[in-house]
């Protein structure tokens, strides 16, 4: 797994004197960064050999026709609970274990969204939030992750696969007093 982390502080410098820093600061208390910012990003790229079946051709779609099938795609094994909110967009509401997020424990709550074609599927997340913080349920707006997992089912290659391709973007912002 290929992990990348990358952390952008935004830091104020100022080589004026302590009294003019601090009446800039009385005047315009927005106009200088007080907070950090945090970019955190993960991708993994696997390819699954597949067992051919000999009498039949089995696209992914048919595949995806079962339920516990689709449980598979969203790693259902994973979750804490999962829940079909919309069948016709193939929407799920998914609540993960709790983590340890710095000193909290959080609830993070996904809706996924899975997208079928005829050679696999892709598993978007429409948003993210984390529930069981106070703090963090405040600081939302200061939260993002972006996250898609692209499955290309391969049945015509000699040896048959299943190619994943998964990343994720985290940005955590974390305001600081002054």
């Amino acid at each position: 797994m290929n992990t990348a982390i990358h952390n952008e502080w935004r830091t104020s410098i100022t080589s004026q004197g302590p009294r003019k820093f601090l009446s800039l600061l009385r005047s315009y208390p927005n106009a200088i960064p007080s907070s950090k910012k945090a970019n955190l990003s993960a991708s993994r790229k696997q390819r699954i050999k597949l067992n051919s079946n000999e009498e039949k051709e089995l696209t992914f779609s048919e595949f995806l026709k079962h339920p516990s099938d689709m449980e598979a795609v969203i790693n259902a094994k994973a979750l804490e609970s999962y829940q079909l909110v919309d069948d016709d967009a193939n929407t799920y509401i998914c609540t993960l274990p709790k983590i340890q997020l710095m000193s909290f424990e959080v609830s993070p709550v996904l809706v996924l969204r899975v997208v079928l074609t005829q050679e696999g599927c892709t598993v978007e997340l429409l948003s993210c939030k984390l529930e069981e913080s106070e703090l963090l349920e405040n600081q939302r707006g200061r939260f993002s992750a972006v996250m898609t997992n692209c499955m290309t089912w391969n049945m015509e290659d000699p040896e048959p696969f299943l190619e994943v391709d998964v990343s994720l973007k985290v940005t955590l912002e974390v305001v600081r007093k002054l």
